[in-house]
């Protein structure tokens, strides 16, 4: 656009970059292409086999291996990422059954 003519202004107007943006790419100083990142583990990955132990176990509080995280003096001791491991594998919660207790009107009294 530049060859053409244009203005920076124009160019940011027309592409809805900032001048400052714009300038960049003129001078070469920034490329378009998006870097990669590097994907990283959770803390909690070097203790998932134990994890999952304990779960096979029946063991689903995150207080309990919150106990153990802190034995071993170990990172990832917070509560948060505990739970949040450990409520996928959590059973459902079953609703007790009720059973209705109906009378007459003026029976019950």
């Amino acid at each position: 656009m530049r060859a053409e003519g244009k203005s920076i202004r124009e160019i940011a107007r027309l592409t809805g970059h900032s001048r400052n943006t714009v300038r960049r790419y003129l001078r070469g100083e920034f490329s378009p292409e998006k870097g990669t990142r590097k994907s990283r583990g959770s803390k909690l990955d070097p203790f998932k086999p134990f994890l999952q132990e304990r779960l096979q176990e029946g063991i689903y509080n995150a207080r309990c291996y919150s106990n153990f995280y802190k034995k071993r003096d170990t990172v990832g001791r917070t509560i948060p990422i505990l739970k949040d491991y450990v409520k996928d594998f959590r059973p459902p919660k079953q609703v007790p059954a009720v059973l209705r207790y109906e009378t007459k009107l003026g029976e019950y009294a």
